[in-house]
């Protein structure tokens, strides 16, 4: 069976990917003096793997609902630790109503293209991408503030 995809067949990308990140922030970390926790190490992989995968599916050009079933570990994880998390818990719920609304209920019109379910289909995927890009940019803050239960 040949390998399919823009990655070498030995090389797995959110694997790597998440490990790439632990080393950065290990050596980011050590380079100024505070000491890791293992716990904090594996939080960082946990987040790593969360912001590989939704960026994964925001730039797969399919996008089937089941795919949110990959994130969904991930966020039940690191809902409880932080708030900010919690928040995105939350927003996850809410990406998640989206979608079950219109596949299981709403497919018929959407293949119509009726405006309600696009609309959900877009908010969804709007969501999606926010909650991308807000952690992205509250990473430093989530990486280098010790989380409430690790402390």
């Amino acid at each position: 069976m040949g390998h399919i995809g823009p990655w070498p067949a030995r090389r797995h990308f959110p694997p790597d990917s998440g490990r790439l990140f632990l080393r950065v922030w290990k050596y980011r970390a050590v380079s100024e003096g505070e000491a890791i926790s293992p716990k904090a190490s594996v939080y960082c992989l946990i987040l790593a793997h969360m912001l590989t995968l939704m960026a994964l599916l925001l730039s797969n050009q399919i996008f089937s609902p089941q795919y949110l079933l990959w994130i969904s570990p991930t966020i039940a994880v690191l809902s409880p630790i932080r708030r900010e998390m919690q928040t995105i818990g939350w927003l996850f719920l809410l990406i998640a109503l989206f979608t079950q609304l219109v596949f299981p209920f709403l497919y018929d019109f959407l293949i119509e293209l009726h405006p309600v379910p696009v609309v959900f289909l877009f908010l969804r995927n709007l969501l999606l991408a926010s909650i991308l890009v807000y952690t992205i940019l509250r990473l430093p803050s989530l990486l280098y503030v010790k989380p409430l239960s690790l402390q």
